[in-house]
């Protein structure tokens, strides 16, 4: 039996690839909620995976960590995943990447000063997968003005970040966004996809883009897993043995967007031309084979049963609150596809726009800036 432990406000991933192409595999799948540990107080498994750690609050990591001790040490047969004190989440990452050099373009938290900034920047949420929450940015003026605005659509500037852009576009105006997923030791392609966008989240119109073109660059990387090396590199980094990457290609060179580490495993419906279609499908179902099998060889070792000790003080503290729980749900309609609520999200940051510009003119003149540790800038 293989666990899976993650927040339950982000279970779908899994329990979607279940239903689906994992029907196979869901016997010997089950899920453990961070805010129900109870079931390690006793339970037999061959292998458990720890994932969603930018869900946790820092008393909540640091509690998951001990328990993550307490098992390696008592129990070191067992298959442990994603070891919390080894893990590198988004902001770490990415900041030790452009350290080494690996990645040429930088990241800020919003509550820093922010004075070293090489424009265009856009922003994000630092722990959650919400993608771009703003268009390029290219002055500090205009920084300020999107800050606003996301502080008035409910999202605190101490979880935001300002991350410098990275222009991976083509010759031919095309973004390309390659994602690979890693399960131990076991590195496998997962998607390449296309757009006109910057913001690349599923792939293009093929009126646009020859669909020939694309079936030959997809089925290379597929089949040939061009940069598998640099991603055991960056997996080794960020510490983490189970999680999907996403990354561009900058001038020939690989560079990190993020890793996710409950990703899902591709249940969008995507629209396809007829003729890439028999092409897709193959090399799709080739990837959840391979997947497939290495969750069954997972689940091949021997069961180990576990006996923890968790006190109700930690039990209590792994509880998600209310209020948690209510921002998750509100703004999950900030990633739905249903287009009525993507016009209306868009409707929203369009007039959350024009409210800041009209907040900041007026409070300007009282010395106010969202961005406080920055009013040094011009």
């Amino acid at each position: 039996m293989i666990h899976f432990i993650l927040a339950r406000n982000n279970s779908n991933t899994i329990k979607k690839y279940l239903g689906k192409r994992g029907r196979s595999i869901a016997s010997v799948i089950r899920i453990i909620y961070y805010d129900d540990l109870k079931e390690l107080l006793n339970l037999k498994t061959s292998a458990i995976i720890f994932s969603d750690f930018d869900r946790l609050n820092s008393f909540q990591l640091e509690e998951v960590k001990k328990i993550f001790t307490q098992i390696k040490v008592k129990y070191p047969q067992l298959i442990l995943i994603n070891d919390p004190s080894k893990v590198k989440l988004r902001f770490e990452l990415l900041k030790q990447l452009k350290k080494t050099g690996i990645n040429n373009y930088d990241v800020f938290r919003s509550i820093e000063p922010l004075v070293n900034l090489s424009y265009p920047v856009f922003l994000r949420e630092e722990n959650n997968h919400t993608g771009a929450l703003s268009e390029l940015i290219y002055d500090f003026k205009s920084l300020e003005k999107n800050i606003l605005a996301l502080n008035l659509q409910g999202y605190p500037t101490k979880n935001l970040l300002a991350v410098e852009y990275a222009n991976v576009v083509t010759t031919g105006g095309i973004y390309k966004k390659y994602s690979a997923l890693k399960v131990m030791d076991n590195i496998y392609p997962r998607q390449l996809d296309y757009n006109m966008h910057w913001m690349v989240k599923s792939n293009i119109c093929f009126d646009t883009y020859p669909v020939e073109d694309y079936l030959k660059e997809f089925e290379i990387y597929m089949n040939e897993n061009p940069h598998k090396d640099w991603l055991d590199q960056i997996f080794n980094i960020a510490g983490i043995d189970y999680g999907r990457i996403d990354y561009g290609v900058y001038e020939g060179k690989p560079i990190v967007w993020e890793i996710n580490l409950n990703p899902d495993y591709g249940n969008r419906k995507r629209n396809r031309v007829e003729q890439q279609k028999e092409l897709v499908d193959r090399i799709r179902d080739e990837f959840h084979v391979k997947l497939l099998n290495k969750f069954s060889e997972i689940d091949a070792h021997e069961d180990t049963h576990i006996e923890l000790e968790i006190s109700e003080r930690v039990l209590k503290t792994m509880k998600t609150s209310n209020l948690v729980l209510f921002w998750e749900k509100f703004h999950n309609l900030y990633k739905t596809k249903k287009p009525i609520f993507q016009k209306l999200v868009r409707f929203v940051r369009a007039f959350s726009l024009v409210i800041a510009q009209f907040l900041l003119f007026v409070l300007k003149s009282f010395g106010y800036s969202p961005l406080r540790n920055s009013k040094s800038q011009p």
